[in-house]
């Protein structure tokens, strides 16, 4: 198709926005992604398309996305197309949108319609699902020709599959067996509609822990053998496998994919050697886990998929390992000079953030309260399971609390820093705290390594707390980086920032030891993470100040040490009746304290004296510019 011919299609794509909306958009980016997609709607007749739209955040992926799907609904060849959703709020929109147009031409398929309209999708030219819904189809829970077919007879064509933001890749299950993981639960789900009795049922749940037990105690090598080995012919081996074969059957048990995948796992385990890995653990416990991790092949479901991701830069390594054949990389028009990175120097490793007494998120506090006279819109993302300390200790404001709970009436779930896809209450922000890195745990990156790298790739960690990387293995620390680069942009890509034509400025504070980062010791492989995203994402127009250093006051007792200090200020100007006095006439361990750690915790210091009502200073009149106290 000629070039004039496509610019004219763009121009239909760009006519169905209403007015208010195309003016704020920036046209040159409508145009970079409607070409890609009008390039993908072409080739609907070729076989085999797996293509990654790379548009960056905020660039109007979704608003080209709807313009199209308009578009198509108007065209004499009904190109039927399934949509694949991460998130619901999207999902209504596309539909809402769409249905002005054309609302016999699309259905949104969730839990509460599907057995209503799922056999009757070949009716629809447009066909919304979820992303959970869509890796299902792919692994073979449920009919993948009612979500790939439109029409009937010899009418029948094939749809293209559009993927919004990356879709899971990886396929896992993880069998541990201590007091936090209930390595049966999938077998109780199953064993739920059976008629069996209390003790035949424990006959197998006892027999499949003692074939998991005997794998991890005997075992001694990271790859697993065949759990039958040795008792594949006995008598509770064939209980067991008639079970199995009965709960997998039974028609209650035939929607509980989360359940019949885990025991898909097992079963495989059972008679396949080097089916799982073995990862040895001793954070906080010791002990042996199974890991059974694969790639999921979304081209099994027989359709071209186009996949949406702004963020396919960073995790460029999933999408080599799994056969990505084109990647449109489009120019970048956000205006980076815009943005500035700025890190507050504090350990906020998990081990640190749960010592006893919350001494981080106290430090971490104190510096958002200081922050909050700069910037009045700034809004704090911690993790999920310290939500409600931030908001006893009153970094979290009353006003924002409501943004951070679930609502299931809406199907909308709050706000954390792992969760932020789609969370249009940052889209005016101008400032963000971020009271950590955005790090899942560590067995979220080794279930991708798994599934990429099989048997080739080392579990085995550093420790947390050292200066290393996370992960001895280069392959699996790539892995990690690279989706944490994801999770960092898409939540930076959420303020103000993604508003291409603004000129607002964007202050992003993250709570992370640089030090860490910077470490040179022959282990460290990567270049530190705030100087990486300004080279190789912000065109290296970001501004990157030097790391605002916190210190832990709590952290060994400091800001007790810092009461007693002050009440000593406070009774030796009672005792002889001044207004101010040098700090070595307070007391000795006051002055060696102060003379030790001035140079490096003068703020601290200043700030905790402060809280306590005293004030610190340096006497500039004094030749020997002394430091005196005083009450506030």
């Amino acid at each position: 198709m000629s070039n004039e011919q496509t610019d004219q299609r763009i121009n239909d794509l760009f006519s169905t926005l209403p007015h208010s909306h195309a003016r704020n958009i920036n046209r040159e980016a409508f145009d970079d992604i409607g070409k890609v997609l009008l390039s993908f709607h072409d080739r609907s007749n070729h076989s085999d398309i797996r293509e990654v739209c790379a548009a960056s955040m905020g660039h109007g992926k979704s608003t080209v996305l709807i313009s199209y799907l308009k578009w198509i609904t108007k065209q004499s060849r009904k190109q039927p197309v399934l949509i694949a959703t991460r998130e619901k709020h999207l999902a209504n929109e596309i539909y809402k949108e769409i249905s002005k147009v054309n609302q016999k031409s699309i259905i949104n398929i969730n839990a509460d319609n599907k057995a209503m309209y799922e056999d009757d999708l070949h009716k629809y030219q447009i066909v919304i699902i979820q992303h959970s819904r869509l890796k299902n189809l792919a692994l073979g829970y449920g009919n993948k020709t009612k979500y790939s077919m439109y029409g009937k007879g010899k009418k029948v064509t094939e749809r293209l599959l559009i993927i919004d933001e990356k879709p899971d890749f990886y396929d896992s299950a993880i069998f541990d067996i201590n007091n936090h993981h209930n390595v049966l639960e999938w077998f109780e789900d199953l064993a739920e509609p059976l008629e069996k009795t209390p003790v035949q049922l424990q006959r197998i749940k006892s027999y499949i822990i003692f074939l998991l037990s005997n794998q991890l105690s005997e075992n001694y090598t990271d790859v697993t053998t065949s759990l039958l080995t040795g008792y594949s012919e006995t008598i509770a081996t064939k209980n067991m496998n008639t079970l199995l074969n009965e709960m997998g059957k039974h028609l209650s048990n035939l929607h509980k994919f989360d359940s019949l995948n885990k025991m898909k796992h097992f079963k495989n385990l059972l008679h396949e050697d080097g089916y799982g890995r073995i990862d040895d653990y001793n954070y906080k416990k010791q002990g042996r886990k199974i890991i059974v991790s694969k790639i999921v092949d979304y081209s099994l479901l027989g359709m071209n998929y186009l996949i949406f991701d702004g963020t396919c830069i960073a995790n460029a390594i999933q999408y080599t390992k799994v056969g990505i054949n084109k990647v449109h990389s489009l120019p970048n028009r956000n205006d980076y000079s815009r943005l500035t990175y700025q890190i507050d120097e504090i350990n906020t490793t998990k081990y640190s953030r749960s010592k006893k007494g919350e001494s981080v998120q106290s430090t971490i506090t104190k510096r958002i309260k200081e922050l909050r006279k700069q910037h009045k819109d700034i809004f704090i993302l911690p993790m999920k399971d310290e939500i409600s300390t931030y908001i006893a200790e009153g970094a979290i404001l009353p006003e924002d609390e409501h943004s951070y709970i679930d609502n299931p009436t809406h199907n909308v779930k709050g706000i954390n820093l792992l969760n932020t896809v789609g969370k249009n209450v940052l889209k005016d922000k101008k400032a963000l705290y971020l009271t950590s890195l955005p790090k899942k745990n560590a067995d979220y990156y080794k279930c991708i390594a798994i599934a990429l790298f099989h048997d080739e790739v080392n579990l085995m960690m550093n420790d947390e707390t050292n200066n290393y990387n996370w992960f001895r293995d280069d392959r699996l620390e790539q892995v990690y980086r690279g989706d944490l680069y994801a999770e960092l942009l898409q939540i930076i890509h959420r303020t103000a920032l993604r508003k291409i034509n603004g000129n607002d400025h964007i202050t992003i504070y993250v709570a992370y030891n640089e030090d860490a980062e910077k470490h040179t010791q022959e282990s460290y492989t990567y270049v530190p993470i705030g100087l990486n995203l300004n080279s190789k994402f912000f065109k290296k127009k970001a501004n990157l100040p030097e790391p605002h250093r916190l210190v832990n006051m709590k952290s060994y007792g400091r800001d007790k040490k810092m009461e007693e200090f002050a009440n000593q200020v406070k009774s030796s100007l009672k005792k002889n009746k001044l207004e101010s006095i040098t700090v070595n006439k307070v007391s000795s361990s006051f002055s060696n304290y102060v003379r030790s750690h001035w140079k490096k915790q003068r703020e601290n210091i200043t700030l905790e004296l402060e809280a306590h009502g005293v004030m610190i200073y340096v006497d500039e009149l004094d030749k020997r510019k002394s430091k005196k106290v005083k009450l506030i």
